[in-house]
């Protein structure tokens, strides 16, 4: 009897310690070149949304409250990510000029502070600007841990690029990884996640919207 509790404890903890490095498979956009403040999307449920670096400021871009940090990655960095250009937002230009940077090559965050319900779709939107003359040809992978990735280039454009990612979730946070080929440390300017409705939500509100307006019409 005793072996076979100690049996299943080892199964049990094996699980537990599975479930806990894996993450939700994230569907990736085509990579987009930031251009201006609409860039930032704000449908669905705010969940969390953070401007990284040393550097950075609390900043609303597009409806959305960015929160300053520079405790994602472990080497923090002041502005000047944009070299001078700029979106024409001085809001959505603080987004862009600062970013963390550190822990080596590949690396991973946990996004969704322990907030996300487990079956709900999301969506995760994430930057990369650096314009110095040093490093404007960088690009990072974003990707789920898994075989799941995008490119993001540090200037694309003109002014560096994000993608977007959806996913289901599976736990209470989703797993980011994060991979600078190239260069010595991985790179992130900012990030937010939203709850995507679902589509029954949608429908509701939507014939709740049809039947506002046919009663402001009567």
């Amino acid at each position: 009897m005793k072996k076979l509790v100690t049996a299943a404890t080892l199964f049990i903890a094996a699980s537990a310690f599975t479930s806990a490095i894996q993450a939700a498979p994230i569907s990736w956009s085509t990579p987009f070149d930031s251009t201006g403040s609409t860039d930032v999307v704000n449908n669905g449920v705010f969940v969390e949304a953070f401007n990284m670096g040393a550097g950075a400021s609390d900043v609303t871009v597009n409806s959305v409250d960015f929160t300053a940090t520079n405790a994602i990655l472990n080497k923090s960095s002041s502005t000047s990510f944009l070299s001078g250009a700029t979106s024409g937002d001085s809001a959505y230009d603080d987004l862009l000029d600062s970013l963390d940077f550190g822990n080596g090559t590949s690396h991973s965050i946990e996004i969704g502070g322990g907030d996300l319900k487990i079956g709900t779709t999301y969506t995760i939107q994430a930057w990369f600007t650096d314009l110095r003359s040093c490093c404007n040809g960088r690009t990072m992978v974003l990707g789920d841990g898994g075989a799941n990735t995008v490119d993001i280039n540090a200037s694309g454009a003109g002014l560096g690029q994000f993608a977007i990612g959806t996913f289901v979730a599976d736990a209470g946070t989703q797993t980011l990884s994060l991979a600078s080929p190239g260069f010595g440390n991985v790179h992130l300017s900012a990030y937010q996640v939203r709850e995507v409705p679902a589509p029954a939500t949608l429908a509701l509100m939507g014939l709740a919207l049809l039947g506002f307006g046919i009663r402001r019409r009567a």
